[in-house]
């Protein structure tokens, strides 16, 4: 761990605690303009609703992530559904992965300034952006980040010392890595092209130094992927996800990985892409033809200059390329594909890849110009030629990420479900316990606005009752209460009364109406039926003490309970109200007189 001085000791480590800030900043401003949306709202649901346990080794859609769900967890219980807690979370994390890469490049070229230019555009690139925002990417691709910088700082220490701890470090960071997710068993990709890298000597020779870490991480990945592929077997979710090669052909599958490369990927290298990125609304923007002739055009100058004047470090080209073939093939050659669409053109795919990108370009800077050589003899920037074509590169990139960052904000802009979430989220929390009864806020159970949580895609998933599941000791659904609330659509809490469709008609008892003893049944007529809806009954009376009263509507009953005194009580359900229906007293004693009855759907209080 670096003091405070040493962090600043050198112009490299001054200029990445910048960049660090930089990334802090820029993270909590675009991340806070976002909100919980889609799989968000099943973790924090299953938070509230699963044991832990279970909901901790859950099979998400084919994926398994203990530790971001534990996180999400431990978010939800500390403040429910505030969205804020994400953002610092985000933006903290953010800071920290890229001050492990930035440490992780410094170990890798001694520190030469020519490293920044990797790091910030893995820090800033646009195609960063909305993963951040979304906090169910966000919780597994930082951890996936992380896990990538140490292990390949472990690796490059266990070369240079051969040190047991090293080793046993490597692989505690690899397990933690796959207790976030799954996919940190990628992780060891990068992390043996470091070993193979760092290490000195022929081909035998650096095999050797690398065999027991390589070794160990297959120890740990053999059997983790016998029990992730067991856990995730025949998976029960609608959503799971399973190897499919339908509807593909060799040529197909060629235009989906050119497309992907030189819309997203490509482009990403360069700090890009500009303006071009998907986002909600305005999914089919495509680069222009210019654009992409340009962008593989400088990447091939790069790979051509490798092969005349570096030939020893294109075998780097193959992590990269390799990497991103394979973890982008798992997606496209798998069922999401029938609920993302044109998965090869999204930008959560490419993050991981870009970070092994950018490590590739510094691993690259080492075998051209090896630390250990030093001075103006090794570096290339040392010279008066290097420092012009360091200072246009820093120029370009500086330019590149802004216009780009700046085009993508804009395009992704505010998630309209913001300020709807923070709202509600306010209402409950001034607004319960309601009145003095001590009781919680009982809510009208509706679908959340289809910004929030689309009804068409998430079906239950979308009603409030679930969405609100962690603040179930603050809002109830489903029972009855003399105050009955609804959302409405700004997400401000409302209260609502019953508007009559139907009616009982008068009870035979003068001056009660229907009388119900203790045990008692009584059968009401009422003026008419009503069709399956969700509609709210209302009951009026009197008890000289609490009486717990049921109404029986034919297929299913209701518990609404009468506290002594004149009342009203309301009580959502969702069915049919018949021509007759029953009222009977579930107490042991005390004696209830029922006014009125009524059923209808609910309006703002007049």
């Amino acid at each position: 761990m670096l003091s405070p001085r040493a962090a600043l000791a050198t112009p490299y480590r001054r200029a990445v605690v910048g960049l660090v800030l930089v990334t802090f900043v820029w993270r909590a401003w675009t991340v806070a303009r976002w909100t919980w949306q889609d799989d968000d709202w099943l973790f924090i649901e299953r938070s509230a609703s699963m044991p832990l346990l279970p909901y901790l080794m859950q099979d998400y859609n084919s994926h398994v992530m203990p530790g971001g769900l534990l996180v999400t967890k431990l978010m939800v219980m500390a403040s429910p559904l505030n969205f804020s807690v994400v953002v610092g979370v985000v933006a903290l994390v953010s800071a920290l992965s890229i001050a492990l890469w930035g440490r992780l490049f410094e170990r890798l070229t001694g520190g030469r300034m020519v490293a920044l230019l990797p790091l910030a555009v893995l820090a800033l690139s646009p195609v960063m952006l909305r993963p951040m925002m979304w906090w169910a990417c966000a919780v597994t691709a930082l951890p996936l980040q992380i896990c990538m910088a140490v292990m390949a700082l472990l690796a490059c220490s266990w070369v240079e010392r051969r040190r047991t701890r090293d080793l046993y470090l490597l692989g505690l960071a690899f397990v933690v890595g796959l207790f976030f997710w799954e996919k940190c068993l990628f992780a060891t990709v990068p992390t043996a092209f470091v070993l193979l890298a760092v290490a000195q000597g022929g081909l035998r020779e650096r095999l050797r130094v690398i065999a027991k870490p390589v070794v160990l991480l297959s120890a740990i990945s053999v059997p983790y992927l016998a029990f992730f592929l067991y856990w995730t077997r025949g998976s029960s979710s609608s959503n799971s996800v399973e190897t499919s090669f339908a509807g593909q052909t060799l040529g197909s599958a060629l235009s989906d990985y050119g497309r992907g490369l030189t819309q997203v990927f490509f482009p990403s290298l360069l700090g890009g892409p500009w303006g071009t990125l998907r986002v909600d609304g305005d999914a089919a923007t495509a680069q222009g033809p210019a654009t992409t002739a340009v962008v593989v055009g400088i990447l091939l100058l790069v790979v051509v200059w490798l092969a005349v004047r570096h030939r020893g470090a294109l075998w780097l080209m193959a992590l990269p390329l390799g990497y991103v073939v394979l973890t982008v093939g798992l997606v496209q050659f798998s069922s999401r594909t029938n609920d993302v669409w044109d998965v090869v053109l999204t930008d959560r795919y490419y993050i991981d890849g870009l970070a092994v990108a950018m490590l590739t370009v510094v691993l690259v800077i080492r075998e051209v110009a090896p630390p250990a050589h030093g001075g103006a003899e090794g570096d290339p920037l040392a010279a008066g030629t290097g420092r012009r074509w360091f200072a246009g590169a820093v120029v370009a990139v500086t330019v590149s990420l802004l216009v780009a960052n700046v085009l993508a904000a804009q395009r992704v802009g505010v998630r309209p479900a913001r300020e709807w979430v923070e709202t509600l989220r306010q209402d409950i929390a001034a607004s319960s316990p309601a009145g003095t009864t001590g009781e919680p806020l009982v809510l009208w159970d509706a679908y959340a606005p289809d910004d929030v949580m689309p009804a068409a895609f998430w079906a239950d998933h979308a009603l409030l009752s679930s969405m609100l599941a962690p603040v179930e000791d603050t809002v109830v659904f489903g029972v009855a209460s003399d105050e009955l609330w609804r959302v409405s659509d700004s997400g401000r809490l409302e209260t609502v009364a019953v508007d009559p469709a139907v009616r009982a008609k008068p009870g035979p008892v003068k001056g009660c109406g229907y009388a119900l003893s203790a045990g008692e049944e009584v059968v009401v007529p009422m003026s008419g039926s009503l069709y399956f809806w969700n509609w709210a009954i209302q009951v009026n009376g009197f008890a000289a003490e609490g009486v717990d009263l049921a109404i029986d509507l034919g297929d299913r009953e209701v518990s609404v309970s009468l506290p002594p005194g004149l009342q009203s009580r309301k009580i959502q359900i969702q069915g049919e109200v018949p021509r007759k229906i029953r009222l009977r007293s579930d107490s042991a004693s005390g004696t209830a007189c029922i006014s009125e009855v009524f059923a209808g759907s609910v309006g703002p209080v007049a």
